[in-house]
């Protein structure tokens, strides 16, 4: 009758966990996480005759209430850590227990891998948020971020200093918010510069780990740029960082990266030709001062952004633009690069690394070149295509 009784609690002795709201669950057999004043219920499943059973509840070793039967009933008031364990007695005086632990808490820990969600209004579409006119309000949304989160914080514009101490890329635009502890809604105005921003959220949880997704806000040219063609040809360069009203670009003598933007020149371009050293011949023909240096990028078709990395210098450096419309007709624009042994640190002049490639669409086949730019000392770069 020993064996018997031994073997039968062995195979059909378990714990059976329910509770009467989703949103009580067991997350581990030997864990149960549960909210304050929800139903909590244990039973015991196939009891073989004649098998007493009692139940202890207890908080850091202190029994708070004992009870008998097959079931257990009971409700938590107050958040904590609580064990509940179930002790059987047979008739031959063996005793078996199991321990169940309880967590307790206004709500429920997340489980769900750590991963940042940005949504906005307008839409993201491929990573790219598209915006109208010359001023534009987004409104962000973190709350499809999965994990136990802690923080939610959002960097409107990894270009922009928006905090003021010097770096570009470390600001927290919502520090002051809800969205930063909730993930509720955070609003941003953009402005049309004519350079794209790149918007960043991170969320983090206890443990400090992170993650992070970014997004790319542009303005769709529309009715601005039919404004443009309609006007008399004329190259217009903007850079980071910016030229001073001799046309002149302050870089540091150890070398640095410039962001060349042509895309608010004036008339119906067919092609925006940027020459980076108007006394260096690299396109071979014998004269140095008509290259087309970004002649493979999209840059080339339609003025985009052109990163311009400039090494250890002691001279200055003649760079121009050259716009050609659709009757062939050209109009010329030249900036000098300055060498500096010092250039104040401003949200225009201090730029994080930089991932450059020739183009944002391609064909099937069609070869697309990757550059990093102001990439730190001593870096480790290892890509993903995928």
């Amino acid at each position: 009758m020993k064996s018997i009784i031994q073997k039968s609690l062995a195979f059909l002795f378990f714990l059976f966990f329910y509770s009467s709201f989703l949103a009580s669950y067991s997350f581990a057999a030997s864990k149960t996480y549960i909210k304050i004043g929800d139903p909590f219920e244990l039973s015991i499943k196939d009891l073989p005759r004649g098998v007493d059973v009692s139940w202890t509840i207890s908080e850091n070793g202190n029994i708070l209430e004992t009870k008998s039967g097959k079931k257990l009933k009971y409700t938590f008031s107050q958040a904590g850590d609580y064990s509940v364990r179930v002790s059987t007695e047979n008739k031959n005086g063996e005793i078996t227990s199991s321990v169940v632990e309880v967590s307790v808490s206004n709500t429920l820990p997340n489980f769900s891998p750590l991963k940042a969600v940005l949504e906005s209004v307008p839409q993201v579409k491929d990573g790219v948020i598209t915006l109208s006119g010359e001023n534009k309000k987004v409104t962000f949304s973190f709350k499809k971020s999965t994990g136990d989160i802690a923080s939610y914080s959002f960097e409107s514009d990894i270009f922009s200093d928006s905090d003021g101490d010097g770096i570009i890329d470390n600001d927290i635009d919502n520090k002051d918010d809800v969205s930063f502890s909730s993930g509720t809604f955070f609003h941003h105005e953009y402005v049309n510069n004519g350079i794209p921003a790149r918007a960043v959220l991170t969320v983090q949880n206890s443990d400090g780990e992170k993650s992070s997704q970014a997004v790319t806000i542009v303005f769709d040219e529309g009715e601005k740029a039919k404004e443009r063609e309609a006007k008399p040809l004329k190259a217009i360069l903007k850079t980071i960082p910016e030229s001073d009203a001799s046309g002149n670009i302050k870089v540091l003598k150890s070398g640095g990266t410039i962001l060349l933007f042509a895309g608010d020149s004036q008339g119906n371009i067919k092609k925006f030709s940027i020459d980076t050293n108007l006394l260096v011949d690299s396109d071979g023909d014998g004269d140095a001062r008509n290259d087309s240096d970004n002649k493979n990028t999209d840059s080339f078709l339609d003025g985009s952004v052109y990163p311009l990395e400039i090494p250890s210098f002691s001279e200055t450096r003649e760079i121009s633009l050259v716009v050609i419309d659709v009757n062939g007709k050209k109009n010329i624009i030249q900036k000098t690069i300055t060498p500096a042994s010092s250039v104040q640190n401003t949200e225009n002049s201090r730029l994080v690394p930089l991932l450059f490639s020739s183009r944002s669409r391609s064909l099937v086949g069609e070869i697309v070149n990757f550059k990093i730019f102001n990439v730190p000392e001593n870096s480790l770069i290892s890509w993903d295509f995928d």
